[in-house]
């Protein structure tokens, strides 16, 4: 490890500047550092979207880092270098350390990356790396991860909204739409992007899994047990509170149980959680089982009867591909992207119908084992199919050489 004032790197030594072939296609890729605002188990979703796609693309021999703001909890994959920085400036939750431009320029200038993919919106990441970028003349790419959808923008109080908006209008607005590429999740969210974007190119490419992370069939498949599992950042946005009015207005034998996994991000809103199941008289059939990742995470994937994200707004969610990826079926809204998802062993509600939710969990409860089982094989098939990286890899790895060829 080296260490220098407030930053810190862990990484693969190699040799600098020079592009190399992907294994996939004979094509010149550039070296890539993704920017992402944390890179953490907190961070949970774009923190998996990131470790799996830098993960693919260092095993198809590209040359790839990952740059954190805050220092990270969690193992960088094979192959890829991992840098960040742990200080931040008030305020905190700007997430930008004192230096950050500086020591980011060094990194990108002494790694020789020439690609750099910007994780975010709202934090210091992407503004600070897009701003050293147009000094260097580095081409780069913006994955804002859904952060800018309707919810996310307006749907936490009048108070958030006017700040975001405020931010957009002084401050971001010049910074981020020097971007060379706008990179959207879904169809949906590409309408949100070309209103802050006019005249940008925005691709759309899905999240995806790194099925090579994921234990196979062959390896063995633990026997689903009675229980929904959530899994997930604890905070109003995940709609847990729906989750758990409807666990308890679906009446489930008294076998069956809702665990919720994933940090309290909103420490009020966890305990009104735990009050709210009380009060509705399933607080005995719920735990409560903290951050789980890596080996964990897969785990409890792995023995759910199956996943329920009953999310607001998501843009594909990682945690559903994840646990397609584990031959587990997953119950999630609409909203989240996966029109197609029923195609697979899935189940999709309504946002909008509170109803739709308790039903969903009645009907899932009621397979047999047997249906259960062959859900999570048609779902890790349809994962497979579509929303793998070894099936959208190859889109970002030819994204990446047009903005290489373009710098």
């Amino acid at each position: 490890m080296c260490v220098q004032t407030g930053w810190k790197m862990c990484a693969t030594v190699r040799k600098v500047g020079v592009p190399v072939s992907c294994k996939t296609r004979q094509i010149v890729i550039p070296d890539i550092l993704h920017v992402i605002e944390d890179f953490s188990c907190a961070n949970t979703g774009i923190t998996a979207v990131v470790a799996q796609l830098a993960g693919w693309q260092a095993g198809q021999g590209v040359r790839v880092g990952v740059y954190s703001t805050g220092k990270p909890d969690v193992k960088a994959p094979a192959g890829v270098d991992l840098f960040w920085d742990e200080s931040f400036r008030y305020p905190a939750s700007w997430r930008c350390p004192a230096g950050f431009a500086e020591r980011l320029e060094v990194t990108v200038r002494r790694h020789g990356y020439n690609v750099l993919h910007l994780h975010g919106f709202w934090r210091a990441a992407p503004w600070v790396a897009q701003r050293v970028a147009s000094r260097l003349r580095v081409p780069t790419v913006l994955t804002v991860h859904g952060q800018v959808e309707s919810w996310a923008w307006h749907g936490q109080g009048r108070f958030k909204a006017w700040k975001k908006s405020l931010y957009w209008r002084l401050a971001g607005r010049k910074v981020l739409q020097s971007v060379s590429l706008v990179h959207a999740i879904t169809p949906l969210e590409k309408q949100h992007l070309t209103s802050l974007f006019p005249g940008h190119e925005i691709v759309v490419i899905p999240n995806a899994v790194n099925l090579a992370d994921f234990p196979t069939q062959s390896q063995g498949k633990d026997v689903p047990k009675h229980f929904f599992l959530f899994l997930g950042r604890i905070h109003p946005v995940k709609r847990i509170d729906w989750l758990i009015g409807s666990f308890a207005q679906a009446s489930l034998p008294e076998d069956w149980e809702l665990v919720i996994a994933g940090p309290e991000e909103d420490a009020a809103h966890a305990k009104a959680l735990r009050a709210l199941a009380a009060e509705l008289g399933v607080r005995d059939r719920m735990r409560f089982v903290g951050t789980v990742y890596g080996d964990e995470k897969i785990r409890w994937l792995r023995s759910a009867w199956a996943l329920v994200a009953p999310s607001y707004s998501e843009v594909v969610g990682m945690v559903n591909l994840e646990a397609a990826a584990c031959y587990t079926p997953s119950i999630t809204t609409r909203e989240t992207g996966l029109l197609d998802w029923e195609e697979g062993g899935g189940l999709l509600v309504s946002g909008k119908d509170y109803a739709s939710l308790p039903k969903a969990l009645r009907k899932a409860a009621e397979w047999s084992l047997q249906e259960r089982l062959l859900r999570g094989e048609r779902s890790r098939r349809l994962v497979a199919e579509r929303y793998s990286l070894d099936r959208v890899g190859q889109q970002w790895l030819e994204v990446y050489q047009g903005l290489g060829r373009a710098g």
